[in-house]
């Protein structure tokens, strides 16, 4: 079994290709979303990024530390409220399909399942980037436990 490693650098034009694919991305940049996206300019690219930061009312994102981060950055913090789920729609979804799949077990027991349901949302292929949660952080796909035996022989 191979390790899964984090890449060693962040490869800006790989995302900048990934964001020009992305068509969430389009229609956030295309209708007037609550969003509000800066575009990063960075010297060693020579196409545009797009970068948000959105926060809760936490005190952390208030400190003059990241106040600095967003200075360096040339975003902006948007604040939302905690209890609002219109004002962080991604992770709604992201809730949604959660709360389906832990459904699908007919447990009361749901933190038991909780981390195969989990892998399976990372391992899963997202239909509008093509390719899994996994596959973007770790640059490679994970491989899941029945992987390991679909080549083998089995004994007579």
């Amino acid at each position: 079994m191979a390790a899964i490693s984090v890449p060693e650098s962040v490869d800006y034009d790989e995302m900048a290709t990934a964001q020009d694919s992305d068509d969430e991305l389009r229609s956030l940049l295309e209708t007037g979303s609550g969003l509000e996206l800066k575009q990063l300019i960075l010297p060693s690219l020579e196409r545009l990024l797009y970068s948000d930061i959105s926060t809760d009312r936490g005190s952390n994102f208030v400190s003059n530390l990241f106040q600095d981060l967003t200075r360096f950055l040339s975003t902006s913090k948007t604040r939302t409220t905690s209890f609002l789920p219109a004002a962080s729609g991604i992770v709604e979804r992201m809730h949604r399909q959660l709360k389906a799949s832990i459904k699908c077990y007919a447990t009361l027991n749901w933190s038991e399942v909780l981390p195969t349901v989990l892998l399976g949302m990372r391992v899963c292929l997202k239909e509008d980037i093509g390719v899994s949660p996994a596959e973007m952080v770790y640059g490679q796909c994970l491989s899941l436990p029945g992987e390991f035996f679909r080549n083998s022989t089995s004994p007579r």
